[in-house]
């Protein structure tokens, strides 16, 4: 069974001392340019890219969502997953030389996010395998049940309602015949 408890410690070092640039850019592979000296990357909720990131806080920000990020936030956005997955995956990636602070790669722990990707391209690491591992070793929230599709189900009820409405107007139609025949005899 994995753990579904953390220390405090372990989510303050997981939210501020994995550089965000890093996990942004190496370990989530999120798209990301730099605009005007600041990393931009892709908004997992609007898919903009009016953000940045603040080195010293250590989160990322959506101007347009009005929503910040910590590493935490970041992975359980992008992949989709609940937050003890999201901080399984950060603790077991923590380690890696690519999202370390203070790594050549990275430059000191409170580089501009800008040198991050001036850097020449990686060579490739293992990350993904990493990754592999953990999906591998970490339950998955079961896919949500189906639900019936709303517009198909509200097609049914009103077809059901109009054959309905048909029905009780043959009734009136007989109704008033029967009415009309009463009222006509002498």
């Amino acid at each position: 069974m994995v753990p579904q408890k953390f220390s405090d410690q372990q989510l303050f070092n997981l939210r501020n001392h994995l550089p965000i640039a890093a996990v942004i850019t190496e370990l989530l592979q999120v798209p990301a340019k730099i605009d005007c000296g600041t990393l931009r990357f892709r908004c997992p909720l609007c898919t903009r890219f009016n953000t940045a990131i603040n080195d010293r806080t250590n989160l990322a920000r959506c101007f347009d969502c009005q929503k910040n990020f910590n590493p935490i936030d970041m992975v359980m956005s992008i992949r989709k997953i609940n937050f003890v997955q999201a901080v399984h995956l950060l603790k077991a990636c923590e380690h890696h030389p690519q999202i370390q602070p203070g790594h050549s790669n990275l430059g000191p722990a409170h580089t501009p996010a800008s040198n991050h990707l001036k850097k020449s391209p990686p060579k490739p690491v293992p990350m993904a395998d990493i990754i592999g591992d953990w999906m591998q070793k970490t339950p998955m929230p079961a896919p949500p049940l189906k639900q019936p599709d709303l517009f198909s189900t509200i097609t049914e009820q009103i077809a059901e309602l109009e054959q309905a409405i048909r029905h009780l107007s043959e009734h009136i139609n007989q109704l008033k015949a029967t009415i009309c025949e009463l009222h006509c005899k002498p």
